[in-house]
């Protein structure tokens, strides 16, 4: 895969917190909201969690999962797999395996969970990614025996304010835009776009993608409301296997040769929303949210199908068509009128990016979650096959 180098051609223009408190404020315990579901310093959870900044991820210009997770000890991503070259392959302590942990966007399962729709993944305008690693069976379900993905993107009125640019070999470039936009009446909105087209040594193969969030929220009968909608368009052109002579790869082939057919191809068209609500109430903070998605999946197998009668043919086309639809609500607080305690300040670093180390002075109330109703999930997929347009002569 070609290495893109990439342009900036706007600042972003939010001021950092930490330039807001000046040089000799102290620096705060980052947060998380994966291990427990109610923000809690990291380092106050029983859990073996990491935080990813998104900050960190622009400044090395890492656009997906395989270049975040190497940031994280214990976890990566190759690329590739089943689903083609836009997909990777999660491995939590060396265990690969595509179902063993829970994919999670803005907390909601993504794809499913059982099948997590990695290639639909897009990074642009993430605030962070918190890494649980460890089985989390009890908040997240079974499918999360190993671990949990949680992708966060900056909430509606917040964004990185930048677009970027970039080109590379192969013929990949990319473009990319995360904004706030003004305001209407009391909701706040943002936006992010991301095109990109990614070439390799083969020339038949390619990914190019396209991603769209657009998040809305703001005060509701007393309470708050969010509003989420989303589309992710994915067109690949896959690799073919390369053949092998014993151990070893065969020779007789250029490792870059591809041997699909003509129009071998993973298309997917992916839409999904979110819409949630808050309420303050004398026991806690009450929050419920839907998710509706829907995706088109079309596959040409790259592969050669021999029958009974041992003639070989061009395996068909496939479309499979998926929707999920999720629920969940939580109420999460503590005593009425209970009072905050000082806690002894310890502090861990993010993974990728040392701070100082400095006592810091900080409370919090005890809290009594709730465990919230797990996503419900309904899918059903189509198989259509019709007469072969591109069988050999």
């Amino acid at each position: 895969m070609s290495r893109i180098g990439w342009v900036a051609m706007a600042a972003a223009c939010l001021a950092s917190a930490a330039g807001a408190q000046g040089p000799g404020a102290p620096e705060l315990s980052e947060l998380e909201v994966t291990a427990t579901r109610v923000p809690e310093p990291v380092d106050r959870v029983p859990a073996y969690i990491s935080v990813i900044r998104g900050e960190d991820l622009r400044s090395r210009r890492i656009t997906d999962l395989r270049g975040a997770l190497a940031l994280v000890a214990g976890v990566e991503a190759p690329s590739g797999g089943d689903a083609g070259p836009a997909s990777a392959v999660p491995s939590f302590w060396g265990l690969h395996e595509f179902d063993a942990f829970l994919l999670v966007v803005d907390g909601v399962p993504w794809g499913g969970a059982f099948n997590p729709a990695i290639p639909t993944l897009n990074l642009t305008d993430v605030e962070r990614i918190e890494v649980l690693k460890g089985s989390a069976p009890v908040l997240y379900g079974a499918t999360s025996f190993v671990g949990v993905i949680q992708v966060i993107h900056y909430p509606a009125g917040q964004a990185a304010n930048q677009v970027e640019g970039g080109f590379g070999t192969f013929d990949s470039w990319r473009g990319a835009a995360s904004l706030a936009l003004p305001p209407i009446g009391d909701f706040k909105q943002s936006l992010a776009l991301d095109a990109r087209r990614d070439g390799y040594s083969d020339s038949r193969e390619n990914v190019r993608e396209g991603h769209a969030l657009y998040r809305a929220a703001g005060p509701l009968a007393g309470g708050a409301v969010r509003f989420d909608a989303g589309i992710d368009v994915l067109r690949s052109a896959p690799p073919s296997p390369v053949p092998r002579e014993g151990a070893v790869l065969t020779t007789l082939t250029p490792l870059d040769a591809n041997l699909n057919p003509a129009n071998a191809r993973i298309h997917e068209t992916r839409w999904h929303g979110v819409l949630g609500y808050s309420h303050p109430t004398p026991l806690g903070p009450w929050e419920t949210a839907v998710s509706l998605a829907a995706s088109r999946i079309t596959f040409k197998p790259a592969a050669l199908d021999f029958g009974p009668d041992n003639t070989p043919d061009i395996l068909e086309r496939e479309t499979a068509r998926s929707y999920e639809i999720g629920a969940k609500g939580r109420l999460a607080g503590g005593a009425p009128g209970l009072r905050s305690r000082p806690l002894p300040a310890r502090r861990v670093s993010p993974v990728s990016s040392p701070r100082r180390a400095e006592p810091i002075s900080t409370s919090r109330a005890t809290s009594s979650p709730f465990r919230p109703i797990g996503w419900v999930r309904w899918a059903s997929s189509t198989r259509r096959r019709r007469a072969c347009s591109d069988r050999p002569p």
